[in-house]
Parts: structure tokens; C-alpha cells; sequence
């Protein structure tokens, strides 16, 4: 009986939690838009940010860690996440940005280590902006991959299925399938026998 009421105070608090979260998300995103939702998810609990990735326009899979500290760069609209799809059992550790310029697809059993940047797009201008533009492409990482902590992923690129990235890299285009990347740029270092 006793460990049944702890449950339920348990549950409790955390749905009071629940709702003073979302309250603070929705008055954010009323005064700075949709980069306030953005602010807010860096702040809170993990158990927390899935549900309001949801709320506002992304996919995401069950069994999913979304470690705090997450960055999302380029949100905008009632529905920011639009372009951010998660797979199922996801790991995405803590001071991850993500850029939601484009598409970024987190297949299923994937993880980003700590502080890895996922990056959707490129800027190029001249030293007086007076020739600005963008490239935008979106970034895929396929079943199994898992990427180790502070690695650049660039706009456009896939890495392929239970592919591993060693830490520190730099990915700038497609990585195959079942390979060991690591540098910068990454280059392959070793197949993988699964």
C-alpha cells in the first residue's frame, strides 16, 4: 500500500510538472516565437522535452532519451519541429545543437554523443552581407548509427546503416554503410563486421 502511494504522489508531482512546463513553453513561444520554445527545452528535465517535440510538429519514436542542454537553431512557425523526425530508441546526449533549416531523420536505435552539431545549412556572403545566401540539405542517419561525442555533421549527408563516427570528426559527405569513421574529415578507419 504504501509503495502504491508513493506512485501516485510520484505521478502527481510530475504531472503538475507537466503542465507548468507546457504553460511556460506556450507563454515563451507568445512573446519570442518559436525560438522560445527552443529555449525553454534546454532547461528541462528529459522526461519533459518528447512530448513537447510532439506537441509542436516533430516525430518522435517510443524509448527516446533527449539528454538537456539541447540546442534547436533555426525554429520557426506554429509547428518548428516540422522538420525533425526520431526514430525509436534514439539517444540524443546533453549540448546537442540540431538545425531545422531542413529534414533531419534520426533513424531507429541511433545516438548523437555529447555536443555534436547536426547542421542543415550553409551561409555564404561577402564581408558586407550585401550577398547573403543559404544552402540548405537535409541530414539522414540511418539505422544503427552511432556518433560519438563533439562530431560536425554538414548539411546534406547520410551516414549509412551501424555505421560508427569517432569523436571530434568532421563528416562533410555520405558515409557507407557498417564502417568506423573518424577525422576531419572523416575518412574510413576500419570496417565493421555485424
Amino acid at each position: 500500500m504504501k509503495a502504491w502511494i508513493i506512485k501516485q504522489v510520484i505521478k502527481f508531482i510530475l504531472s503538475l510538472l507537466g503542465l507548468y512546463f507546457n504553460a511556460k513553453v506556450f507563454i515563451y513561444n507568445i512573446i519570442f516565437g518559436a525560438e522560445g520554445i527552443g529555449h525553454v527545452l534546454q532547461r528541462i528535465p528529459q522526461v519533459f522535452i518528447p512530448p513537447i517535440i510532439k506537441k509542436y510538429g516533430g516525430e518522435i519514436g517510443v524509448n527516446c532519451r533527449v539528454l538537456p542542454g539541447i540546442t534547436f537553431h533555426n525554429l520557426s512557425g506554429k509547428m518548428p519541429f516540422r522538420n525533425l523526425k526520431i526514430g525509436n530508441n534514439v539517444y540524443i546526449g546533453r549540448n546537442v545543437l540540431i538545425d531545422l533549416a531542413d529534414k533531419v531523420v534520426l533513424d531507429d536505435d541511433t545516438a548523437l554523443g555529447a555536443g555534436c552539431q547536426v547542421w542543415t545549412h550553409v551561409g555564404d556572403y561577402t564581408y558586407d552581407f550585401t550577398d547573403y545566401h543559404e544552402k540548405k540539405e537535409p541530414v539522414l542517419l540511418e539505422k544503427g548509427v552511432l556518433v560519438w561525442s563533439g562530431v560536425i555533421i554538414s548539411p546534406g549527408t547520410t551516414i549509412g546503416e551501424f555505421t560508427r563516427v569517432g569523436a571530434g570528426s568532421v563528416v562533410t559527405k555520405n558515409l557507407k554503410p557498417k564502417m568506423f569513421y573518424a577525422g576531419v574529415p572523416a575518412k574510413i578507419i576500419s570496417a565493421r563486421d555485424i
